[in-house]
């Protein structure tokens, strides 16, 4: 069983949408990792931007078009430990443009190419970089979407995944810079259709699930309306017992010795290898 914690970037337009009970602002919790969520923004823009020089493109064609103010969050995955053979999440395509994954040396994730599942072991000091599903969408398929899974294991996983999605008024169209590549990606699109496939945020309509609209209301549709049907139900995935700055003493923050308590201390979490 999976457990997620939530941070949004609460800068972000993107981020009133949705009920801030459920999202957590990164500025009230710790400059340190307000640094860390900026820098992991910065990554992937400038991830886009090799892109754009790889493919010949326009500089900041992607991010003028997607991502001048796009939609940044960033997740903590806690996988518990299991001696029966499950899955910790199913197999699933990212929805946004880029997701970088910072896994701890537990293992577990696997991805697929042309029909076959590889593990992706854990390098200390790596991250493992994940296009979207709206990345592929935007570019007729020439940046593939990566299926992937974690495999539950028989020790306690974490992992810390940071999504950046598009713009909230960004247009859902397709680049023509990618045209020759269309007939290609709409027999995949068939091929999806007919094989049926699982979404992480609401219904997955395979080759139609964005239409034309803007990412606002794809995220209306698909992300609020989900959350709602997930707060009505008997789980609620935010229900977790943090505890959080408020809970250091003055001494751990501002003493001569600046000592900090861990940023995440719920009770059924162990502290995260990345701030031992």
């Amino acid at each position: 069983m999976a457990h997620t914690f939530y941070l949004y970037d609460m800068d972000s337009k993107f981020v009133q949408q949705v009920d801030p009970n459920l999202r957590l602002d990164v500025k009230k919790i710790d400059e340190r990792f307000r640094k860390m969520f900026l820098a992991m923004k910065n990554t992937v823009l400038e991830l886009l931007t090799s892109f754009e020089k790889i493919n010949d493109m326009k500089e900041e064609r992607l991010r003028d078009q997607f991502a001048k103010d796009p939609d940044c969050s960033l997740n903590a995955n806690y996988y518990e430990k299991t001696e029966k053979h499950e899955w910790g999440i199913e197999s699933h395509l990212d929805k946004g443009l880029i997701t970088l994954l910072y896994q701890d040396q537990t293992g577990g994730l696997e991805a697929e190419y042309e029909g076959k599942w590889y593990p992706i072991p854990p390098i200390e000091g790596t991250l493992v970089i994940i296009i979207g599903r709206m990345l592929e969408h935007f570019t007729h398929g020439v940046a593939k979407a990566a299926w992937h899974r974690v495999k539950a294991h028989k020790s306690d996983r974490i992992s810390w995944p940071f999504f950046l999605s598009p713009s909230f008024d960004a247009k859902f169209e397709r680049l023509d810079e990618f045209k020759w590549n269309a007939e290609k990606f709409e027999a995949l699109e068939k091929k999806r259709r007919i094989n049926g496939s699982g979404f992480r945020c609401g219904t997955y309509e395979p080759g139609n699930e964005f239409g034309s609209g803007t990412y606002r209301d794809w995220h209306n549709k698909y992300v609020v309306n989900a959350n709602d049907r997930k707060n009505k139900g008997q789980i609620k995935i935010w229900e977790l017992e943090l505890s959080f700055m408020e809970e250091r003493s003055k001494a751990e923050v501002d003493g001569p010795n600046k000592k900090y308590a861990p940023l995440v201390r719920p009770k059924v979490w162990r502290k995260p290898n990345m701030y031992s």
